[in-house]
Protein backbone atom coordinates (compact mmCIF):
# COMPACT_ATOMS: atom_id res chain seq x y z
CA UNK A 1 0.00 0.00 0.00
CA UNK A 2 2.81 1.93 0.63
CA UNK A 3 4.36 1.21 -2.58
CA UNK A 4 3.84 4.89 -4.83
CA UNK A 5 5.01 7.04 -1.40
CA UNK A 6 8.38 5.64 -2.72
CA UNK A 7 7.93 6.70 -6.33
CA UNK A 8 6.51 10.47 -5.62
CA UNK A 9 9.32 10.82 -2.84
CA UNK A 10 11.88 9.84 -5.54
CA UNK A 11 10.26 11.30 -8.20
CA UNK A 12 10.13 14.65 -5.48
CA UNK A 13 14.04 14.33 -5.06
CA UNK A 14 14.86 14.10 -8.99
CA UNK A 15 13.48 17.70 -8.97
CA UNK A 16 16.75 18.54 -7.53
CA UNK A 17 18.60 18.29 -11.18
CA UNK A 18 16.28 21.13 -12.22
CA UNK A 19 16.79 23.60 -8.86
CA UNK A 20 19.34 25.34 -7.73
CA UNK A 21 19.62 23.88 -4.11
CA UNK A 22 17.35 21.76 -2.00
CA UNK A 23 15.31 24.35 -0.45
CA UNK A 24 12.20 23.08 -2.34
CA UNK A 25 12.47 19.48 -1.09
CA UNK A 26 10.61 19.55 2.09
CA UNK A 27 7.46 21.40 0.88
CA UNK A 28 7.40 19.81 -2.30
CA UNK A 29 7.75 16.13 -0.57
CA UNK A 30 5.22 17.10 2.28
CA UNK A 31 1.91 18.54 -0.80
CA UNK A 32 3.20 14.92 -2.89
CA UNK A 33 2.98 12.45 0.52
CA UNK A 34 -0.24 14.78 1.78
CA UNK A 35 -2.18 14.04 -1.59
CA UNK A 36 -0.60 10.52 -1.01
CA UNK A 37 -1.54 9.70 2.86
CA UNK A 38 -5.32 11.11 1.13
CA UNK A 39 -5.28 8.84 -1.64
CA UNK A 40 -4.55 6.08 0.81
CA UNK A 41 -6.78 6.82 3.26
CA UNK A 42 -9.90 6.97 0.41
CA UNK A 43 -8.58 3.56 -0.51
CA UNK A 44 -8.88 2.29 2.70
CA UNK A 45 -12.55 3.72 3.52
CA UNK A 46 -13.41 2.38 -0.45
CA UNK A 47 -14.54 5.55 -1.43
CA UNK A 48 -15.73 5.13 -4.83
CA UNK A 49 -13.33 6.36 -7.83
CA UNK A 50 -15.97 8.60 -8.80
CA UNK A 51 -15.94 10.12 -5.85
CA UNK A 52 -12.14 10.05 -4.53
CA UNK A 53 -10.42 11.26 -8.14
CA UNK A 54 -12.31 14.68 -7.50
CA UNK A 55 -11.87 14.63 -3.88
CA UNK A 56 -7.99 14.26 -4.57
CA UNK A 57 -7.51 16.65 -7.20
CA UNK A 58 -9.26 19.30 -4.87
CA UNK A 59 -7.64 18.07 -1.64
CA UNK A 60 -4.25 18.39 -3.95
CA UNK A 61 -5.14 22.36 -4.50
CA UNK A 62 -6.13 22.93 -1.08
CA UNK A 63 -2.37 21.58 -0.07
CA UNK A 64 -0.98 23.20 -2.71
CA UNK A 65 -2.60 26.50 -1.49
CA UNK A 66 -1.57 26.21 2.02
CA UNK A 67 1.94 24.76 0.81
CA UNK A 68 2.57 27.87 -0.87
CA UNK A 69 0.27 30.57 -0.96
CA UNK A 70 -1.16 30.73 2.98
CA UNK A 71 -0.92 34.51 3.44
CA UNK A 72 -4.00 34.61 0.73
CA UNK A 73 -6.09 31.88 2.33
CA UNK A 74 -9.46 33.18 3.99
CA UNK A 75 -9.16 30.98 7.27
CA UNK A 76 -8.48 27.64 5.62
CA UNK A 77 -9.94 28.30 2.25
CA UNK A 78 -8.53 29.24 -1.19
CA UNK A 79 -10.19 31.98 -2.54
CA UNK A 80 -10.02 34.06 -5.79
CA UNK A 81 -6.34 35.35 -4.49
CA UNK A 82 -5.07 31.98 -3.91
CA UNK A 83 -6.10 31.30 -7.71
CA UNK A 84 -4.79 35.01 -9.21
CA UNK A 85 -1.34 34.06 -7.36
CA UNK A 86 -1.02 30.85 -9.01
CA UNK A 87 -1.91 31.74 -12.51
CA UNK A 88 0.73 34.78 -12.03
CA UNK A 89 3.36 31.68 -11.26
CA UNK A 90 2.15 30.07 -14.17
CA UNK A 91 2.24 32.80 -16.42
CA UNK A 92 5.87 33.71 -15.06
CA UNK A 93 7.01 30.29 -15.54
CA UNK A 94 5.66 30.02 -19.15
CA UNK A 95 7.38 33.47 -20.39
CA UNK A 96 10.32 32.49 -18.59
CA UNK A 97 10.58 28.66 -19.86
CA UNK A 98 12.19 29.21 -23.35
CA UNK A 99 15.22 30.98 -22.19
CA UNK A 100 15.11 29.60 -18.57
CA UNK A 101 18.45 27.12 -18.11
CA UNK A 102 18.64 24.74 -15.40
CA UNK A 103 18.98 24.90 -12.49
CA UNK A 104 16.00 27.41 -11.88
CA UNK A 105 15.67 28.85 -8.28
CA UNK A 106 13.82 26.48 -5.55
CA UNK A 107 12.14 29.58 -4.39
CA UNK A 108 10.04 31.66 -6.19
CA UNK A 109 7.61 31.05 -9.47
CA UNK A 110 8.84 27.39 -10.78
CA UNK A 111 7.95 25.89 -7.59
CA UNK A 112 4.26 26.13 -7.36
CA UNK A 113 3.62 24.90 -10.88
CA UNK A 114 6.17 22.15 -10.43
CA UNK A 115 4.49 21.13 -7.31
CA UNK A 116 0.80 21.04 -9.29
CA UNK A 117 2.44 18.33 -11.77
CA UNK A 118 3.66 16.16 -9.01
CA UNK A 119 0.14 16.75 -7.07
CA UNK A 120 -1.71 15.43 -10.60
CA UNK A 121 1.17 12.11 -10.77
CA UNK A 122 0.05 11.38 -7.83
CA UNK A 123 -3.16 11.30 -8.04
CA UNK A 124 -2.79 9.84 -11.52
CA UNK A 125 -0.42 7.25 -10.74
CA UNK A 126 -2.75 6.17 -7.10
CA UNK A 127 -5.94 6.01 -9.54
CA UNK A 128 -3.59 3.67 -12.35
CA UNK A 129 -2.31 1.70 -10.03
CA UNK A 130 -5.33 0.89 -7.40
CA UNK A 131 -8.88 2.03 -9.01
CA UNK A 132 -7.70 0.62 -12.98
CA UNK A 133 -5.61 -2.23 -11.72
CA UNK A 134 -2.32 -1.11 -13.57
CA UNK A 135 0.71 -1.79 -13.06
CA UNK A 136 3.30 -0.41 -15.43
CA UNK A 137 0.57 2.32 -15.95
CA UNK A 138 1.26 3.26 -12.31
CA UNK A 139 4.68 4.73 -13.34
CA UNK A 140 3.95 6.57 -16.21
CA UNK A 141 2.69 9.87 -14.52
CA UNK A 142 6.05 10.22 -12.10
CA UNK A 143 7.84 9.07 -15.25
CA UNK A 144 6.41 12.14 -17.26
CA UNK A 145 7.92 14.57 -14.70
CA UNK A 146 11.36 12.96 -14.34
CA UNK A 147 11.29 13.05 -18.34
CA UNK A 148 11.27 16.49 -18.21
CA UNK A 149 13.69 17.04 -15.70
CA UNK A 150 16.12 14.84 -17.80
CA UNK A 151 15.41 16.97 -20.33
CA UNK A 152 15.63 20.16 -18.87
CA UNK A 153 17.76 19.62 -15.60
CA UNK A 154 21.52 20.23 -14.88
CA UNK A 155 23.66 16.88 -15.64
CA UNK A 156 24.45 17.17 -11.77
CA UNK A 157 23.33 13.30 -10.00
CA UNK A 158 22.37 12.53 -13.55
CA UNK A 159 23.22 8.62 -13.25
CA UNK A 160 23.01 8.32 -9.56
CA UNK A 161 19.10 9.99 -9.37
CA UNK A 162 17.83 8.43 -12.99
CA UNK A 163 18.85 4.91 -11.54
CA UNK A 164 17.18 5.74 -8.52
CA UNK A 165 14.56 6.52 -10.18
CA UNK A 166 14.23 3.05 -12.57
CA UNK A 167 14.68 0.94 -9.80
CA UNK A 168 11.66 2.64 -7.61
CA UNK A 169 9.90 2.09 -10.24
CA UNK A 170 10.70 -1.49 -11.19
CA UNK A 171 10.30 -1.89 -7.75
CA UNK A 172 6.75 -0.38 -7.89
CA UNK A 173 6.04 -2.19 -10.92
CA UNK A 174 6.98 -5.53 -9.31
CA UNK A 175 5.13 -4.62 -5.84
CA UNK A 176 2.16 -3.71 -7.91
CA UNK A 177 2.36 -7.05 -9.48
CA UNK A 178 2.76 -9.48 -6.87
CA UNK A 179 0.05 -7.67 -4.99
CA UNK A 180 -2.63 -8.02 -8.04
CA UNK A 181 -1.92 -11.68 -8.21
CA UNK A 182 -2.19 -12.06 -4.49
CA UNK A 183 -5.79 -10.65 -4.66
CA UNK A 184 -6.66 -12.81 -7.98
CA UNK A 185 -4.92 -16.13 -5.89
CA UNK A 186 -2.60 -16.73 -8.91
CA UNK A 187 0.98 -17.40 -8.89
CA UNK A 188 3.90 -18.06 -10.96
Amino acid sequence: RRVLFRSATVTVVTLGRAFADWDYLRTMLLVALGVQTAALLLRALRVSGWIAVPMLLVGGAWVLAAAYYGPTLHGMVPGGATLDAFLVDVRTVLDLFPSAVAPVPSTGAFVPPTAAAIVLAVVLADTFAFRAGGHSEAIVPHGAVVAVVAAVGTPMWRLGLTATWIASALLTVGTLRARSQRLRGAWM
